[in-house]
């Protein structure tokens, strides 16, 4: 197995295989180390057989392991240790992007969300931290962030994305090229000046986690379209887990604030929309 094939076909799919444990395997492929198969990282043992629990091992079981080491030492040196991110960190990441793009900024990397010369960096918490921890990751698959900075992400224009961006959380910035809205997935296709294929694509974990914000997605297309009137650009910024495939690379959001539109989220463009029909 690869990466790729991971990625494609098994992907949420892959449990333990102690008998009656439900705790879910991730794949792990190595560059310096042998590729394997891990147990993920929030699947610890189930004391309490909670609902909100079912991925966890069950007590007793074999491959249930135990972290003696600290949090902030286990997050220091280990880097797969994947993170999940909060609404209010990718609102920085997209609003420093945009800033930089429209400020004509240009380079393969740009700040991922904060200031890398910052000498007081804080936590979600307020607190202050000297270290960048972890690796950001989506769709709820990592640990969620209880001490610490939350991962960086790094910025991609699109014309330099490269392979070592596939299969990692990254923002990508581009000017909007076409929408294209389906019953069951959305795209946005991005214009490049290379001839690649690059779009955002809302596809379905997308919509079975955004089902009532998919449904305005309509507002975005009408907004695209009355820029496009007055001859304006619009620029996407979008935080997303980047995927090869065999037409392009596609960008795929998590959740509907990992996108804006000439740095307006969705519902700021509901709201000017819709007064421009009024």
């Amino acid at each position: 197995m690869d990466k790729q094939s991971y990625e494609s076909h098994y992907k949420g799919y892959l449990f333990c295989p102690t008998p009656n444990c439900n705790a879910h395997l991730v794949f792990i492929e190595g560059n310096i180390q042998v590729s394997h198969f891990r147990t993920w990282r929030r699947s610890n043992v189930n004391r309490a057989a909670d609902v909100d629990d079912k991925g966890k091992h069950i007590e007793g079981c074999p491959n249930s392991i135990s972290y003696e080491e600290s949090e902030k030492n286990r997050r220091k040196y280990d880097p797969d240790y994947k993170y999940n991110v909060s609404d209010e960190h990718i609102s920085s990441v997209l609003r420093r992007a945009y800033n930089a793009f429209t400020k004509k900024q240009t380079g393969s990397e740009i700040n991922g969300g904060r200031k890398r010369n910052s000498s007081n960096p804080t936590s979600p918490t307020g607190g202050l931290v000297d270290e960048i921890s972890g690796t950001a990751i989506l769709f709820g698959q990592g640990e969620d962030i209880t001490k610490g900075r939350e991962p960086r992400i790094p910025v991609r224009l699109l014309e330099n994305i490269s392979e070592q961006d596939y299969f990692q959380v990254r923002c990508i910035i581009g000017l909007v090229s076409h929408i294209h809205l389906e019953e069951k997935y959305a795209y946005i296709n991005l214009k490049s000046t290379k001839g690649l294929n690059i779009k955002i694509h809302f596809n379905e974990n997308f919509i079975v986690n955004n089902r009532v914000q998919f449904e305005l997605f309509p507002y975005i297309k009408d907004y695209a379209k009355s820029k496009k009137e007055v001859k304006s650009e619009v620029v996407c910024c979008c935080v997303g887990e980047v995927k090869k495939t065999e037409k392009g690379i596609d960008v795929r959001p998590d959740r509907y604030s990992a996108f804006s539109l000439d740095n307006k989220k969705l519902y700021a463009i509901l709201h000017e929309v819709s007064n421009l029909f009024k």
